[in-house]
């Protein structure tokens, strides 16, 4: 996918960003990365790689709003004393945590645009065949 990419958000079609939307799916796969798939489904639709980042991570707010709305609503009700205030200070802490880290991330996308993906690429490879020769021992 080298150099392929030059378009930026703006410039996608709305099957484009369909298409991409869609690869969320895949993160109900076990194992399976959502902002890996949205991001691997931005370059083949001709992102450049920090605005297909860019594009994951804004794909995430919907998810997160939605899991926010189920979940409260729970933690309100729970006999568990301290919950709210622990849920509270765990998504506070997840939130500077998740700020950090698409710092680090664009930053990466933005001055590596032709070998971004290959340390996450060289991990999956190492990852994916230390659990098969595991599995088969």
């Amino acid at each position: 996918m080298k150099g392929r990419g030059r378009k930026e958000i703006q410039d996608l079609s709305y099957s484009q960003a369909i298409i991409i939307g869609l690869f969320q799916e895949l993160a109900l796969v076990p194992g399976f990365s959502r902002s890996g798939a949205t991001i691997t489904a931005g370059f083949w639709m001709g992102l450049k790689h920090g605005a297909s980042a860019r594009l994951s991570m804004l794909l995430a707010t919907p998810i997160i709003i939605g899991a926010g709305i189920l979940e409260v609503p729970r933690i309100l009700h729970t006999s568990t004393t301290g919950l709210l205030q622990i849920s509270i200070l765990g998504g506070v802490i997840a939130g500077i945590a998740a700020y950090i880290s698409v710092w680090v991330l664009m930053r990466w996308f933005n001055t590596n645009e032709a070998t971004a993906m290959r340390p996450f690429a060289w991990y999956c490879w190492i990852v994916g065949l230390g659990v098969l020769v595991t599995r088969f021992i």
